[in-house]
């Protein structure tokens, strides 16, 4: 009897997964976010070492164009326009972390709570958000600012305070599908508790978005600040673009290096933010690591 070959089996090819570093700058676009971020970073960390001249201190030598000596300019006071964005990056990324990690943790806790428990709880908690997200974060904060003081952390607080619901919405819906998976209800059964369930199960696995939402807040935190500052509602005390414009909005014709600068400073970082929250989103979300070969990791 002639035995029969069986038919070759085609080898398959797999893609081979990449790095995840290689995969967080797969587009042009959230390379240069990171190039961009990670610049506004390194200033922040490095200009207390800069030997820049005093960005307080008043001059003569008023209105002075971009030079060698002073590469922003000078303003209506002769202070060093390059060292004032330079200290104001620090002021903008601080507030910017500091609001978006706030609005995460509240975010986290107030999305995770009625996302799991549902019921009457849920309907109140998304009244809740409705009633935040109805009222326009900037007119809320002009007038608890106004009312309150104009403190530094004071204002961060009451930013955090105020940009939250949009956190909580996305940890709320990642909440109420993650609560009927599998390994949920398999908790369950083997008598875990709610509060076990929540911290070790579903946050856990529902917090992606958070993150990407987190570095989009930055940005957004950024603006709130700068407009704060512009309208005459920041901290006098502290370094700020906003409060940078707000000096060159008299002078757009006798200096236009006082507004622009800090402009360019401003659209620049929030720009790099919403591009790195762009490819952490991408990066983050089940769909896209499935095609980008990541899954499992």
């Amino acid at each position: 009897m002639t035995e029969v070959a069986a038919p070759a089996i085609p080898e398959t090819r797999t893609r081979p997964r990449r790095p995840f570093w290689h995969e967080f700058v797969y587009t042009r676009a959230s390379l240069f976010g990171l190039c961009i971020v990670g610049t506004a970073v390194v200033i922040a960390l490095i200009t207390p070492a800069l030997p820049l001249p005093d960005p307080t201190a008043l001059s003569t030598d008023t209105y002075a164009p971009p030079s060698p000596t002073h590469p922003f300019g000078t303003d209506n006071l002769g202070r060093d326009l390059f060292s004032s964005v330079l200290w104001g990056t620090r002021l903008s990324l601080l507030f910017g972390v500091v609001v978006a990690s706030l609005s995460a943790v509240l975010g986290i806790i107030l999305g995770t709570l009625p996302g799991y428990f549902g019921g009457i709880i849920d309907d109140a908690f998304s009244r809740f958000f409705e009633l935040f997200l109805s009222i326009p974060a900037l007119v809320l904060l002009i007038v608890v600012v106004t009312i309150l003081g104009t403190n530094l952390f004071l204002i961060m607080v009451i930013v955090g305070l105020t940009v939250w619901p949009s956190t909580a919405k996305i940890m709320r819906a990642q909440v109420l599908t993650q609560k009927q998976r599998d390994y949920v209800m398999a908790a369950r059964a083997a008598g875990a508790r709610d509060f076990w369930i929540m911290s070790r199960h579903i946050v856990p696995n529902a917090v992606q978005p958070v993150i990407a939402n987190s570095t989009l807040l930055i940005g957004s935190a950024i603006v709130l600040e700068a407009s704060l500052s512009f309208l005459g509602l920041g901290d006098a005390n502290v370094i700020s673009w906003g409060r940078l414009l707000r000096s060159a909005q008299a002078y757009y014709y006798n200096a236009w290096w006082m507004g622009v600068f800090p402009g360019v400073a401003i659209t620049m970082t929030v720009l790099g933010f919403t591009l790195l929250g762009d490819a952490i989103n991408r990066i983050l979300s089940p769909r896209e690591r499935t095609l980008l070969g990541l899954r499992g990791r």
